[in-house]
């Protein structure tokens, strides 16, 4: 596992992974399954960083309550 970790630093695979993770869940899925699965393990303020990474607080609100009507 060392050497993957040469070639894939975990901090640039976690960053792809919220990303992609948030473009196919949706921002309040994905961070109920980072919550869930990542507790103690990563940087809570990297992480909602990259997570909302160039968004305002109005286009994270929308896109929430938009999850919420499409999977209510």
């Amino acid at each position: 596992m060392g050497n993957l970790a040469k070639i894939y630093p975990i901090d640039s695979v976690r960053e792809e992974a919220i990303n992609i993770l948030s473009k196919e869940f949706g921002i309040a899925k994905t961070a109920i399954f980072l919550r869930e699965t990542m507790s103690g393990k990563s940087d809570y303020l990297k992480t909602k960083k990259i997570l909302n990474a160039g968004k305002s607080v109005r286009s994270i609100y929308n896109e929430i309550k938009l999850d919420k009507i499409k999977h209510p």
